[in-house]
């Protein structure tokens, strides 16, 4: 009789154990920017952290980096309106992350003490200095750096995240700000989330650009983009 009742009773316990692993939660955070103390707008001074995440700010040295900022000037054209979203603020708030590629450094947004965490998603928009650049060629400059008049067949502007797991690359995700090819003619304008899962657990995130519109210096497109509302697992991993 022992042996007849010993494994139903092992297989409950078993069924039951993987229950429980299966119901554990995954808790997710989210960074919102709301956190960062802004002076007239914008927080441009200094490296600055929000919801458990750092992010590199050279602004004063190498002109470049990340930014936080609540401005939404969709109207001014220019690099004097450099740090304005196009669109109604942030994501989910007022405040929203703005990166630029510094001139002759490096700018990531990381976790502290190398921690690595999966990071799921972000939302991501044009700034309105890119944005009226490309639909419009009105970089703020007479003449413009940017193409005359605008974007046309064939061109694009992408963004493209790339994973870190200390220093080797976990993977790529691009994500096009704007995109006219095969008939398109695309400009984000609004907050869209991009999927991250698949750069697996980092350490830190790196942002870089690519547009057609190209001149001896390179890009001529203003190599902005908006960011907010990035999620990444911190527990039931």
């Amino acid at each position: 009789m022992k042996k007849k009742i010993l494994f139903p009773v092992l297989f409950i316990a078993v069924t039951l154990f993987t229950a429980c692993e299966k119901d554990e939660p995954t808790i997710t955070k989210t960074v919102d920017f709301e956190d960062v103390a802004l002076t007239d707008g914008v927080k441009s001074d200094a490296s600055f952290a929000s919801g458990g995440m750092n992010f590199d700010c050279l602004f004063s040295d190498y002109y470049g980096g990340f930014v936080c900022s609540s401005k939404t000037d969709k109207s001014t054209a220019g690099f004097l309106n450099q740090y304005s979203v196009y669109a109604n603020g942030g994501a989910s708030g007022s405040n929203f992350a703005l990166f630029t590629p510094p001139y002759g450094a490096e700018t990531f947004c990381s976790f502290p003490n190398e921690a690595s965490y999966e990071v799921k998603k972000l939302k991501l928009t044009n700034s309105t200095y890119a944005y009226l650049a490309i639909k419009d060629g009105n970089d703020g400059n007479n003449p413009p750096y940017v193409k005359t008049g605008g974007f046309t067949s064939g061109d694009f502007f992408k963004v493209t995240i790339t994973g870190y797991a200390g220093e080797t690359q976990t993977g790529t995700v691009d994500f096009y700000l704007a995109d006219f090819r095969n008939g398109k003619s695309y400009i984000c304008d609004k907050w869209t989330s991009v999927n991250l899962e698949s750069l697996g657990k980092i350490t830190k995130l790196g942002i870089a650009f690519d547009s057609t519109d190209k001149g001896d210096y390179g890009i001529n497109t203003p190599q902005y983009v908006c960011i907010d509302d990035i999620e990444y697992v911190v527990d039931g991993e």
